[in-house]
């Protein structure tokens, strides 16, 4: 009996662990995972220990603080934005719902490209509002369509650098979107990636949120840690609708040590960039169109495979991407990883080419 409930058990923690990785996209033999535009690096074991230790500190048999002060004010020093304009939450995915749920009544317009990260559309679609899109192409945004709706609207929701496509949004769009009249949150998860941002926009009253994640640049998407920051006035309201203790003491304790180190995470940044250029490069050479971007990732469009066939090829060199092409019809996307995970990508296109 005890052997039939041994084996049982092995076969259901395998059944589950194959169920997750294929939900999240990574098929058990994929040994190069570059579908999540996560970052190329896991923390050092020193930042680790260093979270430990300020773990070691804490009170775990107590709730952290509702308000988060300490946090708050040094995510206001690094973004220079007032602390009480500042929200945490268990990443951005939590913070844009918070929002949402701030906002939007059933029929209310919302605004936004398409294609765009699908989480937009489900959670708005649960608050029961209108969505009106706006395409965006490797030319960029349609930003003149994109402007002329935007009047009347109750939301304007747009990404920068835009994911899946990386297009980023002209500062003068913005500009021209924020004397809309309608309030414009401002998704930047790959913001480190820019060298102008929509922070220079911000204004007690302007009528612009920006959501920040950790999850991207600051590589800890694991530990689920972002930042929604606006006019403090409306943050107030906001504050109201968010679930107290929403981002725990131990999320708090390695975003404090990121933030002891932003510089040194800010600076792989370098090498990831360098890095896009490169993949850029050997996609254009193989005549696979990539896309403009400014980000981690890279759109590209197989010429001579159907993207299924690409994907699944290169599946089979242990390499995964993601299939886009229900999103964008004929295209694949490829997240930027360190060298040897590029190395790995550039081989298995080059063998499948080749084949």
């Amino acid at each position: 009996m005890a052997d039939g409930a041994t084996s049982f058990s092995q076969f259901a923690r395998e059944a589950v662990r194959k169920q997750t990785l294929y939900t999240l996209g990574a098929p058990p033999d994929a040994d190069v995972k570059i579908n999540q535009n996560e970052a190329p690096f896991d923390l050092p074991d020193a930042l680790k220990q260093e979270v430990f230790e300020h773990l070691l500190t804490r009170e775990w048999h107590k709730y952290p603080s509702i308000d988060a002060a300490e946090l708050r004010e040094r995510l206001s020093a690094l973004w220079q934005w007032p602390a009480e304009g500042i929200i945490i939450g268990n990443g951005s995915n939590h913070l844009l719902s918070v929002l949402y749920r701030t906002m939007i009544n059933p029929g209310d317009r919302v605004v936004m490209p398409t294609p765009c990260f699908s989480t937009y559309t489900m959670q708005l679609e649960h608050c029961g509002a209108h969505i009106d899109t706006v395409r965006v192409d490797r030319h960029g945004f349609d930003t003149e369509t994109l402007v002329a709706k935007a009047k009347g609207a109750k939301l304007i929701m747009v990404a920068s650098p835009n994911n899946p496509t990386g297009t980023v949004l002209p500062m003068e769009t913005l500009d021209a979107l924020l004397q809309s009249g309608a309030m414009v949150a401002l998704d930047e998860a790959y913001a480190e990636y820019l060298d102008v941002d929509g922070l220079s926009r911000m204004g007690q009253d302007v009528p612009l949120i920006i959501l920040r994640t950790f999850s991207k640049a600051w590589g800890i998407g694991g530990v689920r840690f972002g930042a929604m920051m606006g006019p403090t006035s409306f943050m107030k309201e906001v504050k109201k609708v968010i679930l107290p203790f929403a981002v725990g003491t131990m999320t708090r304790a390695v975003a404090h040590v990121m933030l002891n180190h932003a510089d040194e995470r800010m600076a792989i940044l370098d090498e990831v960039k360098s890095e896009r250029e490169r993949v850029r490069g050997v996609l254009e050479a193989a005549g696979l169109r990539p896309w403009p971007s400014e980000s981690n990732f890279i759109v590209f469009e197989p010429k001579d495979h159907t993207p299924a066939e690409m994907f699944n090829a290169l599946l089979a060199q242990g390499v995964m991407v993601r299939n886009i092409s229900g999103t964008i019809p004929g295209a694949l996307r490829v997240s930027i990883s360190n060298v040897a995970h590029n190395d790995r990508f550039v081989e298995a296109l080059h063998a499948v080419l080749g084949a």
